[in-house]
């Protein structure tokens, strides 16, 4: 079986990629891009294909041990799905939901200050016949953000503006379709040659190939409400997979084996010692509620909100305000 892409992207020729399906694939462009730098002068990234493969692994331990199952079914509903579509589709975002760093606007980033690395990896994005200038030479650089570059590529790529626009919220902020509209000025931040838009490409064949569709129109719908959901949920995995610590960069050239992976996001399941869904019953108003949920003595002001919450008759809203360093979060 294989996945055959024919899109077109940023108003080239189109994309004629075949692609064998198993993680055996290669995907020799997006292991030769980075998704994260260090903050030292260290020579450890983290390829854009291995971030998203995190960010997918998360995804799925999310949806199986943390999101509760009214909001599951809320979701598969919003989607005219059942939960099972309704996790894959989550997956199918969160593997593709950087596919804006395979561009040159982003990958001409370099580390601050400037070091060795910017230079290797320059090189081995160079050899794949992705060409980049120095940032210096992208002077709409600015206007062209990851985010926003993912959400223009996969509405040009045939995804629709339902799941598009979750890609372009992931980093808190969605985009005005005016703005949008606007990229097509920037062509240069994009990448005119076949090599990125094969770059691009590989990054839909993964995120197709995680969540287990056959292409994009396998992909369910998601409406207004179950977007917002669903970006909430591919931040949360976002921020777990950018955890240095829980997923730890490479030395270049490090490839991992597919049992490798699955260990990889095992042990950082196990550092964000996240609970179960809390149940859905008042047995909280009885327990010691923080020492319980977060294993801690709960402070005065920590006290009041759970005399305030046990208070409440009916669903309300709670408005915390209290100097930093109080505990609100």
């Amino acid at each position: 079986m294989s996945i055959r892409l024919a899109k077109r992207l940023s108003g080239g020729d189109p994309i004629i990629l075949d692609l064998d399906t198993g993680m055996q694939r290669q995907y020799r462009y997006i292991r030769a891009l980075w998704a994260k730098k260090p903050h030292d002068a260290s020579m450890r990234s983290l390829s854009l294909f291995d971030h998203l493969c995190d960010t997918a692994a998360m995804a799925k331990k999310l949806w199986h041990f943390r999101v509760s199952k009214g909001n599951k079914n809320y979701i598969a509903d919003a989607c005219c799905t059942d939960i099972d579509g309704a996790g894959r589709l989550f997956v199918f975002l969160a593997a593709v939901h950087d596919i804006g760093k395979a561009t040159p606007a982003f990958q001409s980033k370099t580390c601050i200050p400037a070091n060795d690395l910017d230079d290797m990896i320059r090189e081995q994005t160079v050899n794949m016949g992705m060409e980049i200038k120095d940032g210096d030479e992208y002077p709409f650089r600015c206007k062209t953000p990851h985010t926003l570059a993912g959400e223009r590529l996969l509405r040009t790529m045939g995804c629709l503006y339902n799941i598009a626009s979750i890609i372009g919220a992931h980093h808190g902020k969605p985009t005005e379709d005016n703005v949008v509209n606007e990229q097509v000025s920037y062509p240069s931040n994009y990448g005119t040659s076949q090599h990125w838009r094969n770059a691009q490409a590989e990054v839909l064949a993964l995120a197709l190939e995680l969540s287990g569709f056959d292409d994009l129109h396998s992909v369910p719908i998601p409406s207004q409400p179950a977007q917002v959901l669903l970006t909430a949920l591919v931040i949360m995995a976002d921020w777990m997979s950018s955890n240095e610590k829980a997923f730890p960069y490479f030395e270049a050239g490090c490839t991992l084996s597919i049992d490798e992976q699955r260990r990889r996001a095992d042990l950082a399941w196990e550092h964000f010692s996240l609970q179960a869904p809390a149940p859905r019953d008042d047995s909280w108003i009885y327990s010691d509620l923080y020492m319980d949920r977060f294993c801690f003595d709960a402070n005065p002001m920590q006290l009041k909100v759970a005399e305030s919450l046990c208070a409440q008759t009916v669903p309300s809203l709670m408005i915390i305000e209290a100097p930093m360093g109080q505990g609100k979060t």
